[in-house]
């Protein structure tokens, strides 16, 4: 059936007004999604055509959707070689995730400005629009935005962008209302020199808000571990916009180091949020200089004087290198390990060990060299790929502006398969990952030389899209091919939690009936903001929310997204009699912190789900632990 086309014939499908362009007219598409094809089909762009097998049960494809493909940042730009940005953000609150990206230099030929891209997309295809009046040109004194990232300010799942630019420029669209969390500090303030590259959403103090950690980077004016401009930045969420955090402007918070990526793990299962600041020392693994390495922010007792206390990845000399990236990898038989990016060798380390223990070279994954050159790697994502129950990686790796010749083309993006009690298959083109080579690159003298990575269903169909950013060209958009082998399609999954708040990190997702929680979405690696949704590769399992409740899910074969919310489990009552504590499936002994106290009350269980503690003492906040494991909010 001929469709409308538009005026004349057509010679894509984009120039079609709906439809698909066959034999240069307009036609109606053959399928809107893989169940509208035959079983041994799926739907590609309006097209049934045949599904395929893949031996290593995992295989990308290109994609070319108009406007996100097409978005074109310069070769380099300022602030050295980190590449432009993006964010995954439902900016028009219709179910489904927009991508916005970043653009450098605003008066260059034949650059994009900095642009949301609204997502049309079906199953099957990919599609998005530049959305009206959020893609001008800058002017050539405007602040450059770098990196952003999802927000939410009322946790009540309305997404909100915070753009992260030069100048120093935080911006956080609220509406019609705009936060800036620049003008919080003064006009003089040397912090404002901050290039800002990482940042991340998360409850800092413990009210129940989500605050602001923002990563600062050197950049080619100022890389002086003593700098003011590299100190890291914290902001907490008022009841009328943001505040900066005085007591976080402080060691071991006060960060000198050049800040790539901030994420969030409560790696020792106390319940308290443990921060993961990934520096950058500008050195090889192991090559120890002036500047600060990264490290786990474990948090403080609650009754301790002091917010975190510090750890590094790893004892002496080791501890330093060029971390940029980092993910949470469940490495069978061997509990949580932490996946990061380095120059040279990539990291696998198990902070569980004191010192914390590196394996990546015992599984094969430290991939140090391509021949003769070392290889810079960066973006992380974590994810079930082939669907065997395990953890797999895929990281991606490019070449810096100083690089040697044969250096750019020699670096890959290599997908790790986790092998049961065995070490790790890497694979690159075999896949469907492209090489490092002309196509996509800035201009026709540029190798592409990949930066970060963004992972989510971006078209609904079942199956996992990637968004690859780079040192500049345009962004690489690959999506998982779906496969002759029966299996059903990924869910998309949206948690909303009530108790405590989380947003793009803090959510655990155990699949199926394992017992085992993965926490693959971390947020805050290089200049990009991941999901803050979670994709189930089974499509049945049970969510962790961060106040360690824990709810089941069940997407009966669909493909989302299905909606986790978490109940509402707890209550506190407070009187002349003292507290009353009331708390759904929970077991184990109680305690009470008062706020200022240093000592636990034990508090008495009276019947099932139900504690009462006959004293008071004033109106001091409250925080609750359960068998050892802290309730993480100050509750009034």
């Amino acid at each position: 059936m001929q469709v409308d086309g538009g005026a004349g014939p057509c010679s894509i499908d984009s120039d079609c007004v709906e439809g698909i362009c066959e034999a240069a007219r307009c036609v109606e598409a053959q399928c809107s999604d893989h169940g509208a094809c035959d079983g041994d089909e799926r739907c590609f762009e309006g097209r049934c055509v045949d599904r395929v097998t893949a031996i290593w049960g995992f295989r990308l494809e290109r994609r070319y959707p108009d406007g996100l493909a097409d978005h074109r940042s310069e070769a380099l730009g300022m602030s050295m070689g980190y590449g432009f940005g993006g964010a995954l953000v439902d900016a028009d609150g219709d179910g489904d995730l927009d991508v916005y990206l970043t653009s450098r230099i605003p008066t260059a030929a034949g650059v994009s400005p900095p642009c949301l891209y609204e997502n049309h997309s079906s199953p099957g295809s990919l599609s998005f629009r530049p959305r009206a009046g959020a893609c001008q040109a800058l002017e050539p004194e405007a602040s450059i935005p770098l990196s952003a990232l999802a927000f939410d300010l009322r946790q009540d799942g309305s997404h909100e962008l915070m753009v992260l630019g030069t100048g120093l420029s935080l911006s956080l669209q609220d509406g019609e209302r705009v936060h800036r969390l620049h003008d919080l500090l003064a006009p003089d303030d040397p912090r404002r020199a901050c290039t800002p590259g990482a940042a991340l959403a998360t409850d800092l103090d413990f009210d129940g808000l989500l605050d602001l950690a923002v990563g600062c980077q050197a950049n080619l004016s100022i890389g002086s571990p003593t700098s003011p401009a590299m100190k890291n930045l914290f902001f907490r969420q008022t009841a009328d916009g943001f505040a900066l955090m005085g007591d976080f402007a402080q060691e071991p918070m006060a960060d000198g180091g050049s800040t790539l990526g901030l994420a969030e793990r409560d790696l020792n299962d106390d319940g308290l949020p443990d921060l993961l600041v990934i520096n950058d020392t500008g050195t090889l693994h192991g090559s120890r200089n002036q500047n600060l390495p990264g490290y786990v922010l474990y948090r403080c007792d609650p009754r301790q004087d002091c917010l975190y206390t510090r750890t590094y990845f790893a004892a002496g000399d080791d501890a330093w290198g060029s971390l940029m990236g980092v993910g949470s990898l469940q490495l069978e038989g061997r509990g949580e390990h932490l996946v990061m990016t380095d120059q040279g060798s990539k990291r696998l380390i198990d902070m569980s060990q004191s010192p914390p223990v590196d394996r990546a070279s015992d599984y094969g994954i430290a991939l140090p060299r391509s021949g003769a050159h070392i290889l810079y790697s960066w973006g992380v994502v974590v994810d079930d790929f082939d669907r065997d129950g395990l953890d797999d990686v895929l990281i991606s790796q490019g070449a810096v502006p100083e690089a040697v010749a044969g250096s750019w083309t020699a670096h890959y993006d290599a997908l790790m398969l986790q092998r049961r009690a065995s070490d790790f298959v890497v694979l690159s083109e075999e896949i469907g990952l492209s090489a490092h080579d002309g196509l996509d690159a800035a201009d026709q003298d540029s190798v592409y030389a990949p930066r970060a990575m963004l992972k989510a269903d971006l078209d609904r169909d079942g199956y996992l899209d990637l968004v690859q950013l780079a040192l500049g060209g345009v962004p690489r958009i690959y999506a998982e091919v779906p496969l002759a082998d029966g299996r059903p399609p990924r869910c998309t999954l949206i948690p909303k939690p009530r108790v405590i708040p989380a947003f793009g990190a803090g959510v655990g997702l155990a699949e199926g009936e394992s017992e085992t929680f993965h926490y693959r979405e971390i947020q805050g690696q290089l200049r990009a903001g991941m999901s803050p949704w979670l994709i189930s590769a089974f499509g049945q399992g049970r969510i962790r929310f961060p106040s360690g409740f824990v709810v089941p899910f069940d997407c009966e074969g669909g493909v989302g997204p299905v909606v986790v919310e978490e109940p509402d489990w707890l209550g506190i009552e407070r009187s002349a009699d003292g507290l009353l504590i009331t708390a759904r499936e929970q077991t184990g002994p109680l305690e009470v912190l008062f706020e200022g106290e240093d000592t636990l009350r034990s508090v008495a269980q009276e019947g099932p789900g139900r504690w009462r503690l006959a004293e008071d003492p004033g109106l001091r906040r409250v925080m609750l632990r359960w068998s050892e494991r802290w309730l993480p909010r100050w509750f009034d």
